[in-house]
């Protein structure tokens, strides 16, 4: 059994997040009684001292109040990205792996239509962004802004506007993913090593180079969220 982040605490087990999912499946609102515990063991076919475990976990977590003789509250459908950032990921698991599917096919393609004449600009401008922040920033929304504005310029020197404009509506879609991403232990540090990286690889006026660099930061990115979510 795996536990998840240590902002989190409780045991994450895979009866919690069957519980978690039908919370959000069936879009349980805030206070509302949730079925009976018989019910809901039948309805997810386990037993009813398996959720009864799983049902102190999320007690434990305000997620649910439990009433004797009353029934199971919803009380909390949502967690802060920062403060519980295993758990919100894994609530949002679904949206956000589809939000990052989309972020780094127009990520690459700006990559590509970079012109290779703009290189030196692009360098010089991505080494401007590195330069105004903290090498070891102690603020999550710090990060935040700095990713925004790293990955702005690249679009921005790919010269399409539409390709623009779509990664612009995705970033209030992604604003908390950024700051539960943040929270993860190393990966704030993560993250400007591997912007200096890409940076780097444009000075050199490599395409192949930057092109890697930048893939191998989007993947570290998504797995880094993926490990981040409970098991």
């Amino acid at each position: 059994m795996k536990k998840v982040a240590k902002t989190v605490g409780p045991v994450m087990t895979p009866v919690v997040r069957l519980i978690l999912d039908y919370i959000r499946v069936h879009s349980c609102g805030l206070d509302e009684r949730l079925p009976s515990e018989r019910q809901l063991a039948q309805k997810l076919d386990i037993s009813r001292n398996s959720l009864r475990e799983a049902m102190k976990t999320l007690e434990a977590l305000g997620v649910i109040e439990i009433k004797r003789g009353s029934g199971m509250y919803l009380r909390k459908t949502d967690f802060d990205p920062h403060e519980h950032a295993s758990l919100w990921l894994l609530i949002h698991r679904t949206e956000i792996l589809d939000i990052l599917t989309v972020r780094e096919t127009l990520d690459m393609r700006a990559v590509d239509l970079v012109p290779f004449d703009r290189y030196p600009a692009v360098a010089s401008q991505l080494r401007a962004c590195l330069g105004q922040i903290d090498p070891t920033p102690s603020g999550v929304d710090a990060l935040r802004q700095h990713d925004l504005a790293f990955h702005g310029i690249v679009r921005a020197a790919a010269g399409n506007r539409v390709l623009c404009d779509i990664c612009t509506s995705l970033n209030g879609s992604i604003y908390d993913e950024r700051r539960a991403l943040f929270s993860i232990p190393g990966q704030m540090r993560q993250c400007i090593a591997d912007h200096r990286r890409v940076m780097e690889c444009y000075e050199t006026g490599s395409r192949d180079a930057v092109y890697q660099a930048m893939a191998d930061h989007l993947l570290g990115v998504r797995q880094a969220i993926e490990n981040a979510m409970p098991r």
